[in-house]
């Protein structure tokens, strides 16, 4: 009986020690609050903001679907009333409606638009 306790001390402690970053711990530091976070849309809208608009807005980089939509930024399934699309309208033939990019920087493409579009009308 002695031996058995001891067992299971010995393998407790050696299953207990230390931080265990497990699925719960990382995905509010990944995918935060919001629900429509960390679906596939999200995702790849979240790459095109960390390539194309980082650099002069790099809060956005930790935004949650929320904070866009908090911000004021996104309206959720109607890209007409949201600034972020309206700002990169057809910005990869020309500037957008409020010159977004500026500064010379890349413009979104056709494709990353569309993305942008695809997600928020998920929403």
């Amino acid at each position: 009986m002695f031996r058995i306790i001891v067992l299971v001390f010995i393998v407790g402690a050696t299953f207990s020690c230390g931080k265990i970053n497990n699925s719960s711990s990382l995905d509010k530091i990944k995918f935060a609050s919001s629900s429509p976070s960390g679906t596939t849309l999200f995702n790849t809208m979240n790459s095109i903001i960390t390539n194309k608009c980082s650099t002069c807005h790099p809060a956005w980089i930790s935004f949650t679907a929320d904070d866009f939509i908090s911000a004021g930024l996104v309206t959720a399934q109607s890209i007409a009333t949201s600034k972020l699309y309206y700002r990169n309208q057809n910005a990869a033939i020309g500037p957008g409606p409020q010159n977004m990019p500026s500064n010379g920087l890349p413009a979104l493409t056709e494709s990353e638009l569309q993305s942008l579009a695809d997600w928020i009308n998920s929403l």
